[in-house]
């Protein structure tokens, strides 16, 4: 039997093998959507190759295929999978420059990123900026950085983004709650 996975093109790549699928759809004349660009961005992150990840966003775009948050947020998730939350500068850049604005799911896969590596300051440091930003975070958002500050057992941090939360207007809920007891445990 074969030694890879059934995602694999012949030479061993799942991106390669996505984007033969993806020239043979054209050759049937058929129009990508959102969801086919949004499948390419996520195989090209699966493969770490983050240069072609944002390479189908710009054609996205170039095509005048509506960018929707789904998509924004496969990018960035991709990067901060790939390099950590530190990566996720260049493809906010390249948002930018495509004048595409983040979104509240964007910042959650940052935020969450940096939560899972147990990295609070730079957690709450995208939490920040999304604020600043007018991106409004969602109640997932500040459960992410509530659960690093549990995490590093920081409580204090912990209530803080609970209060910011409520004061958000979001309601929190028994994910939140939970965290809070996990910090207090620490």
């Amino acid at each position: 039997q074969g030694g890879g996975s059934s995602r694999e093109a012949p030479d061993g790549g799942v991106l390669a093998g996505v984007e033969q699928w993806f020239d043979r759809a054209l050759a049937a004349q058929l129009e990508p959507t959102v969801v086919t660009y949004t499948t390419l961005i996520r195989s090209a992150s699966d493969d770490g190759n983050m240069a072609a990840a944002q390479r189908w966003l710009r054609r996205a775009v170039d095509q005048r295929v509506e960018v929707n948050d789904f998509m924004v947020g496969t990018l960035i998730d991709g990067a901060a999978r790939n390099g950590g939350p530190q990566a996720v500068e260049e493809p906010f850049q390249v948002l930018a420059a495509l004048r595409v604005a983040p979104n509240a799911f964007a910042v959650t896969s940052v935020v969450s990123s940096a939560a899972k590596r147990q990295d609070l300051e730079t957690a709450q440091s995208w939490l920040e900026w999304g604020i600043h930003s007018r991106v409004d975070p969602v109640l997932a958002t500040f459960n992410a950085v509530m659960d690093a500050a549990a995490t590093v057992g920081d409580q204090k941090a912990a209530e803080h983004w609970f209060d910011a939360c409520v004061e958000a207007g979001l309601q929190p809920n028994i994910i939140s709650y939970t965290t809070q007891i996990d910090a207090a445990a620490r």
